[in-house]
């Protein structure tokens, strides 16, 4: 179901808002990407520490996930961060 509506905060001028659905699944289907991915990941949530990181967007540090993959480390910041803390929150009710 729906998990509502995100504003985007960046450089640009009009506001970018992001609606978010969720939905439970039994099986991980495939993850498939399109030209605006190079890579898809499964996280469970509870895998995820709130941490700080540096990103190249940013002066300062954000907070973040860093989450260790074969090969690499992926930091997770932003809307996605914000909005994976939203989702966090509620499957601790």
């Amino acid at each position: 179901g729906s998990a509502g509506a995100w504003l985007a905060q960046g450089p640009w001028p009009e506001t970018v808002r992001i609606a978010i659905y969720v939905a439970a699944l039994h099986a991980r289907p495939p993850i498939s990407v399109s030209d605006e991915l190079t890579a898809a990941y499964w996280v469970a949530l509870d895998a995820l520490v709130t941490t700080v990181a540096t990103v190249p967007e940013k002066p300062e540090p954000v907070p973040a996930y860093v989450v260790a993959t074969p090969g690499r480390e992926l930091v997770v910041w932003g809307i996605t961060f914000r909005i994976l803390e939203h989702l966090r929150s509620l499957s601790a009710l």
